[in-house]
């Protein structure tokens, strides 16, 4: 008669490896996390791990930060709203999803934000700003539809 021990042993120690990794797969290891400031359009991040550790920050700042840094560095304020909260699992697949309900700033992209600080006049971003502060969002996103209309008209007569 032949030896079946080590059979049962081998398909018992298969049968508890497909079980735990069927536990892991549903497991947050880490959360990808991504933050964008109501205020300026700066935008910042991380990977924050399931025991507690942060890695690979990152920071982006906006061409209207550096413009309020620069000329009012005392009235420079930050409103940091989540846009981006992915939990991934041990195989990297993105399971849970949560963020905040950023401003309308967000949907204003770097390169025409850049544009506009670049070409408005002082006073004109300055005011875009004070409008982004204030925090009524009617009023923000006619100043970003503002911004944008602006930036892309400098677009179409040859600016830069």
């Amino acid at each position: 008669m032949v030896n079946t021990a080590w059979k049962y042993r081998a398909i018992a120690s298969i049968l508890a490896a497909a079980g735990f990794l069927l536990l892991l797969v549903p497991f947050r290891v880490c959360t990808d996390r991504g933050y964008v400031c109501d205020y300026t359009g700066s935008r910042k991040g991380c990977r924050e791990w399931w025991f507690g550790i942060r890695t690979g920050g990152w920071y982006e700042e906006s061409a209207l930060e550096a413009f309020v840094a620069r000329n009012f560095p005392g009235e420079l304020e930050h409103q940091w709203v989540s846009y981006m909260g992915s939990g991934r699992s041990i195989f990297g697949c993105v399971f849970v999803r949560s963020h905040g309900t950023p401003g309308p700033i967000i949907g204003l992209p770097a390169a025409l934000l850049t544009e506009y600080c670049e070409h408005a006049s002082r006073a004109d971003v300055k005011h875009f700003y004070d409008t982004m502060r204030r925090g009524r969002r009617e009023e923000a996103q006619d100043a970003v539809n503002r911004a944008v209309e602006s930036a892309l008209t400098l677009r179409q007569i040859g600016r830069p």
